[in-house]
């Protein structure tokens, strides 16, 4: 019974850990346009910033400099039917994930059927704007989602051995 409890905390201290791993952001302090900011973000990351929910548009504001109040590019386009993220692979993305959007009460606009790209401003809200402008920009790491982080751990109980498998904040 004892052995049942511990794995019991065990399991929701793992699934606790993944739910709050997230894409690692990083602020670029250099004025690029949006095509040299995503050139910039997948040489030296993964990729423009991808945002998938609320959460993690809370931690991308939290990683940029404490400094930022203006505007920075974030990996959404519009490929002329609809907006889609920077990163194209499918897979990356959870069940709803890329049909998060937190735009500005008056965006997106596209004022002069111009506007087809995304910069996020200091009270983390989206605006669409020319894709020729420069502004800073925000990339990210990571090889897949915090949806699809994947944590092992192996745990020893006198002479048994359980091997636990997280994925997508379930135990497998």
């Amino acid at each position: 019974m004892e052995q049942c409890v511990v794995i019991v905390l065990l399991i929701s201290r793992l699934c606790t850990l993944c739910s709050c791993l997230s894409h690692q952001y990083h602020f670029v302090n250099i004025q690029k346009s949006w095509t040299e900011a995503q050139t910039y973000c997948r040489e030296n990351h993964t990729d423009l910033a991808t945002i998938d929910d609320t959460e993690e548009m809370k931690a991308l504001m939290e990683a940029v400099d404490t400094d930022f109040n203006g505007e920075a590019w974030i990996g959404l386009y519009d490929d002329r039917d609809n907006w889609q993220w920077s990163l194209v692979d499918s897979g990356f993305y959870s069940e709803g994930a890329t049909e998060f959007r937190n735009w500005r009460n008056d965006q997106p606009d596209n004022y002069e059927s111009r506007e087809h790209c995304v910069i996020v401003n200091g009270m983390g809200t989206w605006l669409d704007v020319p894709c020729d402008r420069a502004f800073k920009s925000i990339c990210y790491d990571g090889e897949n989602s915090s949806h699809y982080n994947s944590l092992h751990t192996t745990v020893r109980f006198d002479s048994e051995m359980l091997y636990l498998h997280v994925f997508n904040g379930v135990v497998t």
